[in-house]
């Protein structure tokens, strides 16, 4: 009898332990989660931007869209912010793509933050949703974003 006491004890103490792990282990986890997907976003970003630079390079011709750096070879496939989330194109030109699932807070911020999107006190900033001069980022909507144009020049306006 004593036995089946202490067994009883031992298996609300282990489950007391699991709950008490996943509680706190999972906003871990959940951090962890936005620091890679900001990661792979600026990533992302940043391949884009050398594939901007390498394609001016080559044709000393400004970028006018992201599908022809994909045709042309300097990219392999469109950037996408993580597996599941789709992306939109501006209508006029493909010189813009946006993911249309607006994210979290913390994930906007993240990926300013990594983007270098930040003030002189370090804090994100947001550009305002349709005027964007940045290659990518988080724009004020909550929607991340990547675009063409001049890299030293706002030559390619986003969608309004």
């Amino acid at each position: 009898m004593f036995s089946l006491i202490i067994a009883i004890i031992s298996v609300a103490l282990v489950a007391a332990l699991a709950l008490t792990s996943i509680y706190h282990g999972g906003e871990s986890l959940d951090r962890s989660r936005i620091q890679i997907e900001a990661s792979t976003f600026v990533q992302h970003g940043q391949t884009l931007e050398m594939a901007i630079t390498q394609q001016r390079l080559d044709k000393n011709d400004a970028v006018v869209a992201i599908r022809d750096l994909v045709i042309e070879g300097y990219l392999k496939d469109f950037p996408i912010l993580s597996e599941g989330n789709s992306y939109d194109f501006h209508a006029l030109s493909d010189d813009y793509i946006w993911i249309p699932e607006s994210q979290s807070d913390e994930l906007c911020a993240q990926i300013n933050i990594e983007a270098n999107n930040v003030d002189a006190g370090g804090e994100p900033t947001y550009e305002a949703s349709g005027s964007e001069v940045r290659l990518f980022g988080c724009n004020d909507g909550g929607f991340p974003y990547y675009k063409t144009g001049d890299l030293y020049v706002n030559a390619t306006p986003p969608p309004a």
